[in-house]
Order: structure tokens, then sequence, then C-alpha cells
């Protein structure tokens, strides 16, 4: 009896040794599946919800079924994952959002996403995807946003049936051909959607009316040249893109809507009327740019009493329009066919803030030709073929804090041009013609000046550099000069002390003489205040030759003055008048001194070697 009730009890011990070893597994295992991240994952420390998974192609992506059960969103990118499956998302059943980029999938199976009912972003953008099942996504009631830009969809007839709270759709660089009325059934609360370059030339009436809700509509770099109105997509639009579709004409609004941001640029529009913007009274941002636009009707924006923004870039306009909004605070009219601006050509415009004119064709700045800018804050006429700038040009502008007058061929600046510029704070004068004629006191009203572009303008930074009256003046408030690429030698060795305020000073791609006596002095203020000069490596000596390109701040304090004092040395022993090439026939030419002679190679010997990183060994016999 003993031996038998000994052997139930070990027996018992047994089963309850194995049902505790069975529990540990599973709760060891359970405790593995909800805690381990892949090694090409990374799990954020203190955020067990997110995980993202990069590689390189063609390695393969991990098995996302190892990932932890807590992840709610997950990114993948860049691996070879030609095809999804719903097996491969097994355990992630708490996703709320899950992208994967860059991967190359071609194919995704009808049922892969059943299982991730939570998901509310789902991106599958740059991919190869040519086809998706039509109930690919009926499990994804919570899904609220798509993307599958830059795939090669041909028919999305049916696909997204049931997301009643899709809101955003970017289909975005596919190749959709047509669309019909079963493109978007059922999306009654889509708000966003991307169409922009498919290939769509065709659209059925009836599109649009399964989205009652939409507001934000790209179908620009479309062949749809036929749309005639804005009707047909809906009440609640409020910013639409209608670029690069071959349009000739404006698309009428049956009724005033409440559009805000219309962009039309790239069609072949070359006129516009009164009547094109009468039914668009909501604007605040227009783009008309690179169309063929050649006239304006004046008061042709009337109607636009909120605009506020204007785009005209790339057109064929050859004076200002007349009547533009009083409203507007920012306009362009770049890349026209501009040849003057007469006085008050922006008459009324008394709100605008920001004009850009660069790279039309104005020659001529009139009298008070913005007078009535009087708040204007930036004005741009770069790349222009202004030749002066007189008096009154930019009279009323006291509020003007950027002017830019780059690449333009000027010739004069009259004495009170910038008079009216007392709170200009940047200026920018690169690129300007080698003959332009000013006086010291021209730059004299500009008392709030902080930066000032000089950039490839070698005439102009030369008599600004030797006028002591103009460094004094601007020399109090300036905080970054620009003087790069204007063939200088050498600086003045005062010019540190006007600059009091100088933050960045950006004087490379100079031909620097490191043998001139000035040079001595940039070196010092190099050393002293490092961190104002811009790119030092880039500021290399041209001359001499045999340091030609070696960084100045390469050199030690004594080096340039070994230089200064050998080239003195050889000058002295030159004859005023010759060179030292010049030869003198039947004169006998003047005889260096042999101590001369030597101290004068020594010097420029050491200087090589030291630019080398070499040393030299001389001894001198007497």
């Amino acid at each position: 009896m003993a031996m038998t009730g000994f052997s139930s009890i070990d027996r018992c011990a047994q089963r309850m040794y194995i049902c505790l070893t069975l529990s540990l597994v599973l709760v060891v295992a359970a405790v593995g599946r909800g805690d381990e991240c892949p090694t090409s994952c990374y799990c954020a420390e203190g955020k067990a919800d997110t995980a993202s998974c990069a590689g390189s192609a063609p390695e393969e992506a991990p098995p996302f079924s190892t990932l932890p059960t807590s992840i709610l969103h997950l990114e993948v990118r860049s691996f070879y994952l030609p095809r999804l499956t719903r097996e491969g998302f097994r355990g992630l059943g708490n996703l709320t959002e899950l992208k994967i980029e860059h991967c190359g999938i071609q194919s995704v199976r009808d049922t892969t996403f059943d299982d991730l009912s939570r998901l509310v972003r789902l991106d599958l953008s740059h991919n190869n995807i040519t086809d998706l099942p039509e109930t690919i996504f009926s499990q994804l009631k919570s899904l609220r946003s798509i993307d599958l830009s830059f795939n090669n969809l041909t028919n999305i007839d049916l696909m997204f049936l049931g997301l009643k709270s899709l809101e955003q759709l970017n289909l975005k660089e596919n190749q959709i051909g047509r669309l019909t009325q079963d493109s978007f059934h059922g999306l009654e609360n889509l708000q966003y959607l991307n169409l922009d370059r498919n290939s769509i030339s065709f659209m059925e009436a009836s599109t649009f009316m399964e989205l009652p809700s939409v507001a934000h509509l790209i179908l620009s770099r479309n062949p749809l040249p036929g749309i005639k109105s804005l009707q047909q997509f809906g009440t609640k639009l409020q910013y639409v893109d209608l670029s690069d579709l071959g349009l000739m004409e404006v698309p009428e609004n049956m009724a005033p809507s409440s559009l805000r941001d219309f962009r039309l640029s790239g069609n072949n529009l070359t006129k516009i009327s009164k009547k094109d913007f009468k039914s668009y009274p909501a604007l605040s941002l227009l783009v008309l740019d690179d169309n063929h636009i050649q006239s304006i009707e004046e008061n042709a924006f009337a109607y636009l009493s909120s605009l506020t923004k204007f785009w005209l870039n790339g057109n064929q306009l050859r004076k200002i329009p007349v009547g533009l909004p009083v409203s507007l605070k920012v306009l362009y009219i770049e890349e026209n066919w501009l040849q003057e601006i007469p006085a008050n050509a922006f008459s009324g415009l008394s709100q605008l803030e920001q004009l850009f004119l660069q790279r039309n064709r104005i020659e001529d700045l009139r009298f008070c030709s913005f007078c009535d800018l009087w708040r204007l804050k930036n004005l741009d006429l770069q790349g222009n073929y202004i030749q002066f700038l007189t008096d009154g040009a930019f009279k009323n502008l006291s509020q003007l804090e950027t002017l830019d007058m780059s690449q333009n061929p000027l010739k004069e600046i009259a004495e009170h041009t910038f008079l009216p510029l007392g709170n200009l704070k940047v200026i920018q004068l690169s690129g300007i013609g080698d003959d332009v004629y000013f006086t010291a006191s021209v730059f004299h009203p500009l008392k709030s000046l902080e930066i000032l572009e000089l950039f490839n303008s070698p005439k102009l930074t030369a008599d600004f550099l030797a006028s002591t009256s103009a460094l004094a003046e601007l020399g109090k408030t300036v905080r970054e000069l620009n003087i790069m690429h204007n063939e200088l030698r050498d600086l003045r060795r005062d010019l540190s002390d006007f600059f009091v305020r100088l933050e960045t000073f950006k004087i490379g791609g100079n031909p620097w003489d490191c043998q001139s006596v000035n040079m001595s002095r940039l070196l010092h203020w190099i050393k002293e205040r490092e961190g104002i000069f811009y790119r030092t490596n880039s500021i290399r000596c041209a001359s001499p030759t045999a340091l030609a390109q070696k960084p100045l701040s390469s050199f030690q304090d004594g080096d340039l003055n070994e230089l200064i004092r050998a080239r003195s040395a050889t000058e002295a022993a030159t004859p005023s008048g010759t060179s030292e090439t010049q030869s003198q026939p039947e004169t006998e030419s003047p005889r260096i001194p042999a101590e001369q002679q030597i101290s004068c190679i020594i010097a420029i010997l050491q200087e090589v070697a030291r630019a080398y990183g070499c040393s030299i060994w001389y001894r001198v016999d007497t």
C-alpha cells in the first residue's frame, strides 16, 4: 500500500510538473512574441506601439508575425516584398497605421487586410502595383487615409466600396486612364483627392457626384483640355489644381463658390477677361503661371475682393495689369516681357507687401514707379536691364526691408536714390556691371542695413571698399557682408575697424596676393575672429605661384611677414621703371648685393617648404 500510495503521489507530481512547465513555456513564448523586435526593425524604447523596419533591396523583409502584438504603427521600406498576403500580418490586429513603401510590391491578395479592421491609415506608395482586387479594402471600415501614389494602377472602379470613413485618397503618379461613376462610389466623406500626373483623358459627367464632401481636388498634369465647368466637382471645393491640362479658357462656375485656392498654371490661356473669374469671389490665392497670357482686360479681377496672393510668372505680359485687387499682399510677375514700370503703375495696391519682378526686360524705373506701395517690404528686380537708378525711383517705400537689384547692367546710382529706404535691412547688388558710378554718400541713408550682397560686382565692390565714408556709415549696422568673386587681391588694413557688428564675412573666390603688405592684417583678423568668416578654406592664395591654392588660414602669423619682406627686398633691389625680366642693352644692370639675393631666395624657399610640409637645411659659405 505504501508503495502504491507513493506511486500515485509521484504520478500526480509529474503531471503537475508537466502542467507548470507547459504554462511557463506558453508564458515565455507570449512574452517573447510581445516584446521582441526583429534585427532589421527599430522599436523605440518607451514607445512600444511603433516599429520601423528599413532594408536594402534585394534583402527580404522580416516576418511581420515576429513583431510585438502591441504595435499600432508599422513602417516598412526598401525591402524586397513582391506580394502581400493575410498570413504576413498574423497577430497584428491592433495596427492603426501601416506604411510599406519602396518594396517592389506587385500583387496584393484580396484577403490581405481582413484581420486589420482597426487600420486608420494605409500607405502603399512607391511600389509596382498594377491592379488591386475590388474587395481589397472591404473590411477596413475605420480607414480614413489611403496613399497609393507612385504605382502603376490603371483602373480603380469599385475599389473603394464601403469606405464611408475615408477622408484622404492619394492616387498621384499612376496610369489611370479614365474615371467613371464607379471610380469613387460610396466615398461620401472624402475630402482630399489627388489624381496628379496620371493619364486621365476621359471623365463621366457623374464621376464626382459620388464625392459630395471633396474640398481639396488635384487633377493636374492629365490630358483633360475639355473641362468647361467646376460645377461637376461639387460645391464644397476650397482648393482646385487644374494645372497642365491643356485648357484654352478658364472653366466657368455656374454659381458663386467657396473656392479659396485656384491653380491653373501650365495651360494654354492667352487672355483674361472680366467674366473669367466673376463666379470666384472667395479666392484668396490664384496661380496663372506659365500660360501664354498676353493681355488682361482692365479690372478683370475686380470681383476678387479677397485675393491676397497672385502668381502671373512665365507669361507674355508687356505691362502691369490695370485694376488689380486692392486686397493683394503678394504679387509675382516674373519672367514676362515688361519693359518699364510707369509712374503709379500699382495704383491702389496699398496692402501689397511683396513684389517680384525678376527676369523681365525692364529698362526704366520712373519717378514714383512704386509710390502707392507704401507697405511694401520685399522688392525683387534682379535680372532685368536697368541701367540707371534715379532719385525718386523708390519714393514712398519707407517700409521696404529687402531690395534685390542683382544682375542688372547698372551704370549710375543717383545720390538720393536710397533716401526713402531708411528701414532697408537687406540689399543685393550682385552681378552688377563694371562701369557703375555712384557717390560715397549714396549709402548714407541706409541706417538699418544689416546684409550687403556684392557678389561678383568687381567695380562696385572696389569703389565701395575704397570709400572711407561709405564704410563708416554701413559699418555701424551691417552684420553680413558678401564680397566673394570680385577679383580682389588684398583688403585695406583698417577694414575690420569699420565693421564692428559683423557676424558673417564672405570673401572666398578672390585671387589673394599673399605677399601683399595688407594680407598680414587679414590673416590676423581670421585668426582672431575665425567664426565670422564664411568657409575659411575657400580663402586661398593666388600668388606667389609657389603658394597657389594654399588656404590663408593655414599660415602662421610670422609666415606672411617673411613673404612680404622677401618681396620688399626684391622690389628695393629692382630699379624703378623696370621689370625683373626686362633686358637693359648697352647698360650694365645694377648689381644686387649677394646678401640680399641670398636672403630673398632663402625666405621664398622656406615658405615653399612650409607649404608642402617639408623643412630645408642650408649653409652659406663666405
